[in-house]
């Protein structure tokens, strides 16, 4: 019977889709999924993705790929290990009875602060691409967390593990509306802040900044619609927390070394609040790391003529003395571009070339000098003369 079963499911692979997920919500960079849609005729009919046609959950979406926040469920029917030289079944672990998964989990997309449950990074990263009623293999980088660890041990070399799993449901998440109050979107927008300082926190662990910035655009997002409506009321307090939501986008993108994004945010908080020294100070930042010194330090100054905050500070400081280095390289560069080069000169020039120097020059200045010299000759001679006809005169 296992057998039989292992052929028909092979003939059953030659049916198959296959795609390969690269982007999850916490997937590291790098890392690959393999997904497998399975195409029978049986495991469709029976599929546990069924609807209640008197169902009116508006949240509820059976439609469309599963996103971030949403809530799904999903049903495990095991695992089974194919060899990878011809994708040939050497182990199955699945359960024989296709209305009866081995365990049915529902779980949040991204949560942030998971309580009972984490799904492995790879299956859910493959459950977004799925749709309700789809039932795939799913194959996960091995090496344990985030991904599954192997069912079995030890592993040999030239298998791998795909784990089968069908999309039952999915419950979007529910978002402030057009018509929501104040204060709902300031609990909302909090939430999304409070999450996403710590995942912030976590660094570079699980993409903890990617995520961040994810619910800190959300919130910037959902409080552009307050702010514009001035007459409400409360709506400083979300224009408070807008900006501090521009700022710390700013920031993760900084850490995410997207440079240009974040100068972007730190502008759309000097926007809504042109005294934000925090968003002055990120955007300095970012533009340093762009070689854009100048820009930073005109950021900076503005941002010290409001704070003087020890970071501010050292950087402006940081800033100026490498504008400075800079500026005397460059004097010190075209110094030695004007400088006469003494290689093709000599040290020192004879009477005769500094003559010929000084008519090529000043021809006028040097034939008075001649003249001059000339004449002091000619007196010279003549007093010697002089001297010497009286001493003979004398002596007779």
């Amino acid at each position: 019977e296992r057998a039989s079963n292992r052929d028909a499911m092979t003939a059953r692979d030659d049916r198959v889709d296959a795609r390969v997920v690269r982007v999850g919500p916490r997937l590291p960079p790098g890392a690959r999924v393999r997904v497998r849609s399975m195409r029978d005729d049986d495991a469709s009919k029976i599929s546990l993705a069924t609807r209640d046609d008197d169902d009116d959950d508006a949240t509820r979406d059976d439609a469309s790929a599963p996103r971030a926040d949403d809530v799904v469920t999903v049903a495990h029917y095991g695992w089974r290990a194919r060899r990878v030289e011809d994708d040939a079944i050497v182990r199955d672990e699945t359960s024989r009875d296709a209305a009866r998964p081995r365990e049915v989990l529902t779980f949040r997309v991204d949560d942030a602060a998971p309580v009972n449950f984490v799904p492995c990074a790879g299956v859910e990263a493959a459950v977004t691409t799925m749709r309700v009623g789809e039932r795939v293999g799913i194959v996960v980088p091995s090496g344990g967390a985030p991904f599954a660890s192997e069912p079995f041990s030890p592993a040999p070399r030239n298998v791998y593990v795909e784990w089968e799993v069908e999309l039952l449901s999915v419950t979007r998440e529910e978002k402030p509306s057009v018509d929501a109050s104040v204060e709902e979107v300031l609990r909302y927008c909090e939430r999304k802040k409070e999450e996403a300082n710590a995942l912030f926190a976590r660094g570079e662990e699980e993409n903890g900044y990617a995520r961040a910035l994810r619910r800190y655009e959300d919130a910037a997002t959902a409080l552009r619609r307050t702010i514009m409506s001035t007459a409400r009321a409360g709506a400083k307090d979300a224009l408070a927390l807008a900006v501090k939501c521009h700022v710390n986008s700013a920031t993760c993108l900084s850490k995410l070394q997207r440079h240009s994004e974040a100068i972007l945010h730190a502008e759309a908080a000097l926007d809504l609040d042109a005294t934000a020294v925090k968003a002055m100070y990120r955007k300095a930042m970012a533009l340093e790391q762009q070689g854009r010194d100048e820009e930073a330090l005109t950021s900076l100054r503005d941002a010290l003529e409001l704070s003087k905050d020890r970071a501010i500070r050292e950087a402006f400081v940081r800033v100026r003395r490498r504008m400075n280095a800079v500026h005397e390289g460059e004097r010190e560069v075209c110094a030695r571009m004007v400088q006469t080069d003494p290689t093709t000169e000599p040290t020192t020039r004879g009477f005769g070339e500094r003559a010929a120097q000084l008519y090529r020059k000043r021809p006028a200045l040097a034939g008075a000098i001649t003249v001059a010299a000339f004449a002091a000759m000619v007196m010279y001679f003549r007093r010697s003369e002089k001297s010497a006809s009286t001493t003979t005169a004398t002596s007779d």
